[in-house]
Parts: structure tokens; sequence; C-alpha cells
């Protein structure tokens, strides 16, 4: 038994505080190192704990984490969540600034299968970068990519669309769109 949670144990704290201690430690070392993969995995370890209170700096360690990995939905997803614990100006501008520069898109194709995703123009700003790469990537892998993007003009597979603010954007392509 390691020692965190033998000393959790012995003073009256359960096996998920413990387990939530090591995975902490484990994300703030990993963060330091920009080992975003890393923190990512111990992140969600925490998620699945029963009965523990996750502090607002882990969902913040979490949200840096999932901007230097593109995935701006998450990073969302987990500023609100900080948000709900201790609201914060700071945080509730970040949120802000990403509700005004990004919208939900949902593209994909039927049956799945490798798209390519062409922005009009590739942004300079890293966020928003990295959020077109992260959508590419997954519809290249998996023919599919829920999430965020930059607001702004886009071409899947030859077929334009518009990304617009507080709007979700679906596009589908059958295989009978995907014939050339």
């Amino acid at each position: 038994m390691g020692l965190i949670l033998w000393m959790a144990l012995a003073f009256g704290g359960s096996r998920e505080d413990a387990e939530m201690e090591r995975y902490v430690e484990d994300m703030n070392t990993l963060a330091e190192r920009q080992a975003w993969p890393g923190v990512e995995r111990s992140y969600e370890k925490i998620l699945e704990l029963q009965g523990v209170e996750i502090s607002r700096e882990v969902h913040l360690t979490a949200a840096s984490s999932a901007r230097a990995l593109g995935d701006m939905a998450a990073v969302l997803d987990r500023l609100k969540r900080a948000q709900t614990i201790k609201p914060n100006d700071e945080v509730g501008a970040w949120i802000s600034s990403i509700e005004e520069d990004f919208a939900p898109v949902e593209l994909r194709s039927v049956p799945p299968r490798d798209l390519t995703l062409t922005p009009e123009t590739m942004p300079f700003e890293p966020d928003k970068r990295g959020a077109v790469e992260l959508a590419g990537q997954r519809l290249t892998e998996d023919g599919e990519f829920v999430g965020l993007l930059p607001v702004g003009q886009y071409t899947l597979q030859g077929q334009e669309f518009e990304v617009i603010a507080g709007v979700t954007t679906r596009v589908e392509l059958s295989g009978r769109d995907l014939k050339e």
C-alpha cells in the first residue's frame, strides 16, 4: 500500500481521497513538464472518483492541458467547472472570449471515412490554430469531429460552410456526397 494511501486511511481519509491526492500530484508534475496527454489521463481518473471534491485549481490545470492540445470544447467545459466553484473575473473573461471566437460544430461522414478540413485562412493565434489542427486530425482518423472551431469559413471535402458564434454547425457527408 502506498504511503499516501496508508496515511489517508490511518488518519480517517477515504481511499478515494488518497487516490485523488496521488492523481493531482501526478497531474501537477506532468503539467510542469508539459506532458499534456499524461495530464489528460490523470484528470480523467480524477473525474471517475466517487465522492471527492475536485478543486478549482485541478479544473484550471486541466483547462490549460486541453488548450495545449487544441481541444477548446474541453477548455470551455473545465473553465465553467472552475467558475462554479469560485467565480473569478479572469476566468469569466476567458470563457467569454472562447464563446465569442469559437462555435460548436458536428462534422462527420456516413459511413466514417477520412475527411479533409480546410479553413479559408489558417488562424495565427495558437488556440485557434490548435482547434483547427485537432479537428483536422480527428476527421482524418475517424471521419468525425464534434467540438469547437474558430468562427470563419471552411471547406470539408469540397463542401463549403461557415462557423458562426453562438450557432451549432452540422455538416454530414454521405458516401454519395464524397464520390467524385
